[in-house]
């Protein structure tokens, strides 16, 4: 064999052997790069899940106060109503007193009414 020969061999060998080892780093390598995305992925899905919670609990919150707000304002409403029927009765009655303390006067039962 010459050294041409021998060289050419070491080359080749060595080509291959580059080659192959080569191979078997790329398979780790596109193995861990997989890893790599897949655990990106989950992250930012963790990170979209919290915000969207975070979201979800801050318009929960607004929901309940603004419940609570109308709730109140439903509340001070009624209270409102019901002040006006007692006054709107009161006023009936003083009306009614009035009416029958001028009936009295024009009568001349002053004692009895008043």
């Amino acid at each position: 064999m010459s050294a041409a020969e021998v060289l050419q061999n070491v080359d080749t060998l060595c080509g291959e052997s580059i080659v192959g080892v080569t191979m078997v780093l790329m398979v780790p390598a596109a193995t861990a790069a997989v890893l790599v995305m897949v655990v990106l992925v989950l992250v930012s899905m963790m990170f979209m899940f919290m915000i969207l919670t975070t979201t979800a609990a801050v318009l929960m919150v607004v929901r309940m106060l603004m419940f609570m707000v109308l709730a109140t304002t439903d509340a001070v409403l009624i209270m409102v109503m019901v002040l006006m029927i007692v006054m709107f009765f009161m006023l009936i009655m003083a009306v009614m007193r009035m009416l029958v303390t001028a009936a009295a006067g024009i009568c001349g039962l002053h004692g009895i009414f008043l």
